[in-house]
């Protein structure tokens, strides 16, 4: 079976991220093999803000932050951000206020 040479991901974006995300909701059209992280970079270059949000200095994901494909932790996959978007499918990005306690 041909690998499909796009893909066509919904992103959803909840909680503080979509303060700064102009839409709550957008599709895109991708090459096969592109990566989650390739993707949250991309939105970080568009939208202002998004980058220190999401990332550490280090371009780690903050912990605050969660991603989630098709109702799947991007975070608990094998390659993490760097897994390739194969198919179709839901992109949902999470960012909640950090939690503090004592």
């Amino acid at each position: 079976m041909a690998m499909a040479k796009e893909v066509k991901v919904t992103v959803q974006y909840w909680g503080n991220i979509a303060r700064i995300v102009p839409q709550r909701e957008e599709s895109l059209l991708l090459p096969a093999e592109t990566t989650f992280r390739t993707v949250l970079n991309n939105l970080a270059d568009r939208y202002e803000g998004v980058r220190e949000m999401l990332f550490t200095i280090h371009g780690s994901l903050l912990l605050h932050v969660r991603v989630n494909f098709n109702d799947q932790s991007v975070k608990d996959s094998v390659k993490g951000l760097d897994t390739p978007i194969e198919e179709d499918g839901l992109l949902e990005i999470f960012v909640v206020s950090p939690m503090c306690g004592g």
